[in-house]
């Protein structure tokens, strides 16, 4: 790993450790999302995370197969997806990212995802422009979604204008709520 990154950033994970054995890295990488999701709960601002558990896969949950493999169809069909290596490597590092979301290596937005059954607030944190945590707001808990990195050109700077979006937004949300409490100059 490069020596820019964080000390409470973990290693990769790499097959190659278990001699390329695609079903052994399988049961390692579970067994570490296992732990650091469902047997060790941890909290997200007050909030505790929790993960999308159905439909299992293999007796897997869903969250856990979101963030080792990707849709490279887009089609949203949990069937299309397909394994991807560096989101498998990588499976230490969300709930540290989540963890430890007040620093600034780590850009944080939210954006409102629109659903049939109405709006939810999801939470953005992106890791050294290079690995991206999505979190969806519940009323008592927040789900974690799904995780990977950005390496795609065009997928980064999409990021990036979202971002910068979200930080003009709350410029403006603030400067607003700031003149609303600001007393006037007439005894108000």
């Amino acid at each position: 790993m490069s020596e820019s990154y964080p000390d409470w950033l973990p290693p990769l994970e790499h097959i190659n450790s278990y001699g390329g054995d695609w079903h052994k890295y399988v049961d390692v990488l579970y067994a570490i999302y296992e732990l650091d999701f469902i047997r060790n709960k941890f909290n997200y601002n007050s909030k505790r995370v929790s993960t999308k558990r159905e439909p299992y896969t293999n007796g897997k949950d869903r969250t856990f197969w979101h963030i080792i493999q990707k849709d490279e169809t887009n089609s949203g069909n949990e069937d299309d997806r397909t394994p991807d290596f560096r989101r498998c490597e990588r499976i230490r590092w969300p709930k540290p990212i989540i963890q430890n979301h007040q620093y600034v290596i780590i850009k944080k937005w939210q954006r409102v995802k629109r659903k049939i059954k109405g709006t939810k607030p999801r939470t953005y944190l992106w890791f050294n422009d290079e690995y991206l945590v999505v979190l969806e707001e519940r009323n008592k808990y927040v789900l974690f979604i799904t995780a990977f990195p950005t390496e795609r050109g065009h997928s980064i700077a999409k990021l990036e204008k979202e971002f910068q979006d979200a930080k003009k937004e709350n410029r403006k949300a603030d400067a607003a709520k700031a003149a609303s409490e600001t007393p006037s100059a007439h005894g108000g």
